[in-house]
């Protein structure tokens, strides 16, 4: 049993990713022509599971399924891997268009008061959907709205900062 809020190594983060990815490729080489939207929590520092993130992550699932239902699109399959080291919920998609589904995603994340904490990634055969390819530019700091990726590599911002953030916004699941 997952004990809470307990720390994870470097070593079980990349475990995990792998997990995620592995998962992933796998339902992609089951279902040719297949698109796999994956759900993961963007979460600073060593503690990346307690109720709190597993409830923004279910909730995250629920914001999915809603957007894909309202374009008449229904997942073929659906699985989870939790942890320690993280949750993922990972969708695989029959014909559906990874281009509008990536597109739909974007929305999500920049419209929902969670989405700067969900990481979702959409998938095909031959790869990740990019923000680029839509012309969408990139994710942007929690912090202070510079490109995401410019301010992790050049840890622009404490995790401390980072972790009071993401906190701020996991207040909404108290509303």
């Amino acid at each position: 049993m997952r004990r809470e809020s307990e720390e994870v190594s470097l070593r079980e983060v990349l475990e995990f990713r792998e997990r995620k990815a592995a998962m992933r490729e796998e339902m992609l080489r089951g279902e040719a022509g297949g698109t796999v939207i994956s759900l993961a929590m963007n979460i600073p520092g060593p503690v990346k599971s307690g109720e709190r993130i597993r409830a923004a992550q279910r909730e995250g699932c629920r914001q999915i399924r809603r957007r894909l239902c309202e374009e008449g699109i229904v997942p073929v399959s659906e699985t989870a891997i939790d942890g320690k080291a993280g949750d993922a919920s990972i969708f695989l998609l029959r014909d559906a268009d990874a281009l509008f589904c990536k597109k739909k995603m974007v929305e999500l994340e920049e419209e929902h008061p969670l989405g700067r904490i969900w990481d979702i990634d959409v998938w095909t055969g031959r790869g990740a959907v990019s923000r680029g390819e839509l012309g969408i530019p990139p994710r942007r700091c929690l912090i202070c709205g510079e490109e995401a990726k410019v301010c992790a590599r050049g840890r622009m911002h404490s995790v401390s900062q980072l972790k009071e953030r993401v906190e701020e916004l996991l207040k909404w699941m108290d509303r």
